[in-house]
Order: C-alpha cells, then structure tokens, then sequence
C-alpha cells in the first residue's frame, strides 16, 4: 500500500464518493492462516487465537509439540485445529524484531502503520505512576535500568508510562542507551487517585462518622482510579493491535483491587472486557508488584506499633493480607485472561521484568473456528489441553462472544467515550485500522480550506455484499484540531456510506480506499489527530499530524515576514 501512497493521497479519487464490502459469509468461513492481523481475523472471520506457552517441571519452554499433541475444547466442546505455528525466542544477537523497509515520507504525510515487525514476540515494560506509591515507582525505575542490562542483545522493547495519561516514553528499538535515557526521563508523580501515595502513617479519625465519610470517599477515588487504568489498558490494545504477533506487556504497578465493598462494586465484568480486547490484540499481561514485599508501614518502629503482637498482630496481619488480595485480584485476573503471569512478593522487580519477557518468547499459536454460531456476548471458556505427561500450557482463559457486527447497536455514549480517546493526545495512536493521511493546506486567507487525504487498507475494513451485488461498509473520519499547545479547539466528523461494484471493490483491495476530507481553520499553528472508525466492527485507526495554515514567520532577529 504504502508504494502507490504518493500519488493517491495528492489527488481526490472518482472511487472516494462511492465505497466498500465483502459478503458476510465469505469473510466469515473463508480459512486463513494465522499469521495475518489476528485483530481483524477475530473481528471478521471469527477465527480464534490462542497463544499457548508450554513449560516443563523445570519451567523450561518445551519446544517439540506438534498439531495432533493439542486438544482445543470452548465451553467444554472439542474443536477442530485449524492453524498451528511456532515462535521460539533467541537468547542471541539474531534480533526479534526489526523496522521495516519504508520509504521516507513527505513532511505532510502521517501514518499509524507500525515501524516494527516481528519475527517473535515483542516487548513492552508499562511503568505506573497511577496506581504506585511514589517511592515504590522511583524503585521500579531503578530496577527496570538493571534490567536493561541484562536481556539478550537485539530484542526490541518498547518503553510505556502510566500517570495522568498513557504515553510512549520511546517506540520499539534495540538500543538500550535509548531506553534507559527513555525511563530515566520519566519522573515519579504522586499519584491524584491514591489516597495515601507516600505510605505514610495513615491519619486515625477520632469521629467515627468523618472516619466513615473519608473511607467512602476513598473508595469513590478508588473507582475512578480503575476506570482510568481500564481505560488506558484498552487504549495500549488498540494502539498495539496493528503489530503483528504477541505482545508481552510487563506491567509493572502497585495493583488496583479488584472490588471495592465486595458487595454493591464488584468490577470483574470490565475488566474481562478489557481483557478480551488485550487478548484480541495478542498482547500479554505480565504484572510486576513495584511493592515488593516491603513490610507495611504499621509494623515500623517509627509509627510506635513496632511492638504489637498476639491478637492484634494476628488480625493486622490478616487485614494486611486481604487487602493485598484485593490489590492483586485485578492483576492477576487480567494475567490469567490473556495468557499472560503475575510476579508479586519479590523485591528483585527486575527479575520479574525478565522473566515476563522470557516466559512470552516461546510459544505455540493455534487457532479455530467456534462451532458454536451463537453470537450472544456472553463469555465462552477455553480449555487446552497436551497428551504429553509433565506438560503445563498457559493461554488465554476465554473470550466474548460478541457480534461484531453490531456494534453500532451499542451505547452511543460507549462508542462516542472509545472514538474519543482514539482522538485525544493523551493517549497513544491506534492502530488497529491503518491508514496514511496527507495533509494539505488549499487556501489561506483570513479563512483556511484544509483537504485531508485518507488512504485506508481496505482489507482491514468490514464489508457486506448484500441483495444489490454492491459491497457495503460504513466509516466515520475525524479531524480533532488542537492548538500548538494542546488545547482542544474542534471536532469534525463525517460518516460515509460505501456501496462498490465488484471491480471497483477489487481496485481498493489492491491499492486502498481512498477519501478526502475537507473543513475550513483560521490561519495557525495546530495538531490534527486524524481518526477512522469502521462502524460495523468498532476498529479504530488514529495518527497525529502539524499543520501550519498562513501564518506570519518570526525570524530571529524578531521581525515579521510573510
């Protein structure tokens, strides 16, 4: 696609008005290997992927299973093996991952495809600030530098932060001068959602009911703060849906619990929605405690408890451990759900940090058609299971069986709040719709004309033969303007309607689906977050461009010229 971009961007093409589709039944049933886009298999062909890890009772990967050592049951109900692969890591210098050949692009064009491809796994360490300790986070940041230095040359990693907003501290690479530079940059923050992000010692109420008052409060706090890392979770999905094979994300964090009140708040329901998008991205969930296994705060001599003990030693040890209960629940569920492992209770955090991406390396992939047809969203489990004695296999727990074809039936305040943060600064391009965009300034007077030129890979988008013979898709395209500084300014969407004939239908297959969008901006500065959003499946596509629209240049002497 990306060798035929130049000369379809800079010219509005006759096919832009018209659009686009593949019959349900085709798309669905038609048998594809694995190796493709595993987010647009199971949004399209329904094909499901499993990544399986396979250890020996020395914790070893086993590296011999073949197709026919392998049972697949869903819900209980064998299933016939349609895909097989294997990926084995290297320990040497070969590299994992590498960026892929491109051409350079013109200065007004932006792309979310991935400058990385895999030949295995790859890597990314999560640094949390939203849900840490401040001191704990500084600790976590020393000890993801020692293990940078520690991991076989070559592997690419990627570096993420979690605070106020999910960022990219730095894109894949093989360096790890860069790397380390990239972590050492990001600064430990106390976090807005914990109520206590020193751990010190914690204010004892005197008035029962003020005492009640600042719990519930906590607990409000407490919510937001899992929500807010819910949604930064799905939003690292769909940012690296469009990099192809696993992804291990070493989370390392002070955990969010699970439920909150046990009774009126339990939350196990989103977060296995968000683990069913992190699972169809083929991404991992390998949580780190950045605690440790600190001793509380309590039983320091410096809080004056340092003495209790019997009873009261017993029953605070016993709240002590609930609550990490509570802390890791959510972890560790994400990590069953994606296949992935939890690491708490050792304060040599880099060890965790290497032996996620070790554990992530080698792996089996299979895949399968659901005999079951029934799309009803409910969850569906999933069970592997080997014929060779001494063999433990870890893999996703299951997956929802939703209709993706619905989801415009869904909640417009559902799919309004994903578009947006698909559109919103704070947080990563996504990438699970790709697409380049040119972006070209057509008039600037005291009132600008803006043209944005889409070119979507049409194979990723949803299509629909119906009774007329045309393909039928439906896309929204947005523009979110911000000034130079970040500030929201305006959102232009449009919703385009796609009918193709067959031979027009094969042209965008082969070299894209091209659309030009245009609105009018006062002469600026601005950021333009350019966004797609196939409406049938969901998938999102986001990139971010400059624009420079008519304004007067400062030279360096301070005078003006035009």
């Amino acid at each position: 696609m990306k060798a035929k971009l130049s000369c379809l961007l800079l010219v509005v093409c006759a096919c832009a008005a018209a659009q686009t589709g593949q019959s349900k039944a085709e798309t669905q049933e038609q048998p594809r290997t694995v190796y493709e886009s595993s987010t647009v298999l199971k949004a399209i062909t329904r094909l499901v992927v499993v990544d399986v890890v396979a250890t020996d009772k020395k914790n070893q990967p086993v590296l011999d299973l073949k197709p026919s050592d392998f049972t697949i049951l869903e819900d209980g109900v064998t299933q016939q093996l349609r895909g097989f692969n294997f990926q084995k890591g290297s320990s040497t210098a070969v590299p994992e991952a590498k960026p892929v050949a491109h051409r350079q692009l013109p200065p007004n064009i932006v792309t979310n495809i991935p400058e990385y491809t895999s030949d295995g796994s790859l890597n990314i360490i999560l640094l949390d600030s939203l849900n840490t300790l401040t001191l704990d986070q500084i600790a976590a940041q020393d000890h993801a530098l020692r293990a940078l230095e520690k991991f076989p040359p070559g592997r690419a990693v990627a570096v993420y932060a979690l605070s106020s907003k999910l960022q990219v501290l730095h894109d894949f690479t093989n360096d790890p001068v860069e790397l380390k530079k990239a972590i050492t940059t990001f600064k430990a923050e106390s976090s807005a959602f914990i109520d206590n992000p020193t751990n010190g010692p914690k204010y004892e109420w005197v008035d029962p009911a003020l005492g009640e008052i600042n719990d519930n409060a906590a607990k409000n706090w407490t919510e937001k703060r899992l929500y807010a890392t819910l949604d930064a979770l799905n939003s690292l999905a769909r940012a690296l849906s469009g990099y192809p094979g696993r992804k291990n994300v070493i989370w390392v964090s002070g955990g969010f619990p699970q439920m909150i009140n046990i009774v009126t708040r339990n939350y196990t329901a989103a977060i296995q929605k968000t683990g069913d998008l992190l699972s169809n991205a083929q991404i991992a969930i390998y949580p780190v405690d950045a605690a440790g296994s600190a001793t509380s705060p309590t039983f320091q001599a410096q809080n004056g408890k340092g003495g209790l003990w019997g009873p009261a030693a017993m029953a605070e040890l016993s709240k002590q451990d609930a609550s990490r209960f509570e802390t890791h629940g959510a972890m560790t569920q994400l990590a069953d759900l994606t296949g992935g492992k939890a690491f708490f209770g050792n304060n040599d955090l880099g060890l965790g940090i290497l032996r996620g991406m070790e554990d992530g390396s080698t792996y089996y992939i299979l895949g399968y058609y659901p005999l079951n047809k029934k799309w009803n969203g409910k969850f569906r489990t999933i069970t592997i299971k080997t014929n060779r004695p001494d063999v433990t296999l870890r893999y996703r727990t299951g997956y929802l069986a939703t209709d993706t074809s619905t989801y415009q039936k869904q909640a417009e305040a559902q799919r309004a709040q994903e578009f947006g943060q698909a559109l919103s600064l704070d947080f990563p391009s996504s990438t699970s719709l790709l697409f380049e965009a040119g972006i070209l300034p057509l008039e600037a007077k005291k009132h600008g004309k803006v043209a944005i030129n889409f070119l979507v890979d049409a194979h990723q988008i949803s299509f629909e033969r119906k009774e007329d013979g045309l393909q039928h898709a439906n896309l929204d395209y947005a523009v979110e303007v911000y000034s130079e500084k970040g500030k929201p300014i305006k959102t232009d969407v449009t919703a385009i309607e796609m009918a193709l004939p067959p031979e027009q239908f094969k042209q965008v297959l082969r070299n894209g689906f091209p659309y030009q969008k245009t609105f009018d901006l006062s002469p600026g500065n601005y950021i333009l977050r350019l966004g797609i959003r196939d409406n049938r499946t969901g998938l999102i596509g986001s990139s971010t461009g400059k624009l420079n629209l008519g304004t007067e240049q400062t030279a360096q002497n301070g005078t003006k010229q035009p």
